[in-house]
């Protein structure tokens, strides 16, 4: 457990400096994954999905398993 949270806590804030320094020009292009069409379709719209609600559904099982052995909830 001790391996994954650090692979969270140093992984997660190197995405986010990664997003701010893409160019300008590339979150509204669109994006090459057709399964995440209609609904995520540009660079933006994945890029969002993927550092908010694909990333809480990871940590969520964590946080239930933690709190099932009585420690604190991660989120």
């Amino acid at each position: 457990m001790s391996e994954i949270l650090s692979a969270i806590e140093t992984g997660y804030p190197g995405l986010l400096e990664l997003v701010a320094a893409a160019p300008k020009q590339t979150p509204s292009e669109q994006h090459e994954f057709q399964r995440f069409e209609p609904a995520l379709m540009s660079k933006r719209d994945l890029m969002s999905h993927l550092l908010t609600t694909h990333f809480t559904y990871g940590l969520a099982p964590l946080s239930a398993c933690r709190r099932g052995k009585g420690r604190a909830a991660l989120l």
